[in-house]
């Protein structure tokens, strides 16, 4: 595919990443001569596909990355070109760091929680918050882009027990009680599955990576901040606070307003505590 254009515009320079489900090229907007992330997918996967470019056509937000164009590439493959993103996902990042300082991590959820508010907004549910699907913008922008909107669902009424039991959709590492057991996403699972990541960037722990289907283990689970990394300050009553109810298990008794949960994670850093981080290497 290298050297194509598609859809009069849209040239394939270079091959990002690939899995079963398609493959993710760089590429250039020959129109607005800037650069672009064209994703392809298979066309098995065309009903995700859709779902991922109706909700990023919905959002207009500097917190989500930006649809720019969408169709069918030979009239089978679903491809959504993208606005290109230069910055690291926040799993590399920790990859090569192990663990970030809270007062960076909690400023870096803060601005996820911006862009799932805007999601929800739109009626509509991440399911797949993970840290490969949270983008660290290098300078001079910075800031952070949530990715990986293929998974979306919609909000609707949440019952008391519900009608079907619905399968589990996105990383289980980072999945909620609630969708591991079947019963179906709301606001607050996206809220969990953030906490989660929130809690690997200061602790370096993963709970649920060894049996990702024990759905007791996630009920009994409470994040243990004694087991933070030897040197590391010790975390303000707020700050553990905010992150507790980000990992409540109950989802109605966990925190659900995305807004309200970025509030209280700046209040406990600080506006001065907490700068925008500045993230240098580029992804792809």
């Amino acid at each position: 595919m290298i050297g194509e254009v598609l859809f009069g515009r849209y040239r394939v320079d270079s091959l990002h990443s690939s899995d079963v489900h398609g493959c993710v090229w760089q590429g250039a907007d020959l129109h607005a001569l800037a650069p672009v992330t064209i994703k392809m997918w298979s066309q098995h996967d065309r009903e995700r596909a859709l779902l991922e470019g109706e909700a990023m056509a919905a959002l207009r937000h500097e917190g989500v990355v930006r649809l720019v164009d969408f169709g069918l590439v030979d009239g089978r493959h679903p491809c959504l070109v993208m606005e290109s993103l230069e910055g690291q996902t926040l799993a590399e990042r920790l990859a090569e760091v192990g663990t970030l300082p809270w007062t960076e991590a909690f400023a870096l959820v803060a601005e996820v929680l911006d862009g799932l508010a805007a999601l929800h907004d739109e009626g509509l549910i991440h399911r797949n918050v993970c840290p490969e699907h949270i983008v660290l913008r290098s300078r001079p922008k910075g800031g952070v882009k949530l990715v990986g909107l293929g998974r979306v669902g919609f909000v609707t009424p949440e019952p008391e027990l519900p009608a079907v039991h619905e399968e589990p959709i996105g990383p289980l590492a980072y999945m909620p009680p609630e969708q591991v057991a079947g019963v179906g996403a709301r606001t607050a699972s996206d809220l969990y599955s953030l906490g989660l990541v929130l809690w690997e960037a200061i602790s370096g722990q993963r709970p649920f990576e060894a049996d990702p289907h024990d759905v007791a283990a996630r009920v009994a689970f409470h994040p243990d901040f004694d087991a933070l990394p030897e040197g590391a300050p010790e975390l303000p009553v707020t700050a553990k606070l905010a992150l507790d109810r980000m990992l409540d298990p109950s989802p109605q008794q966990r925190e659900g307003d995305a807004r309200a949960c970025a509030r209280r994670l700046r209040m406990a850093v600080g506006i001065e505590a907490a700068p925008r981080p500045q993230w240098l290497r580029a992804v792809g």
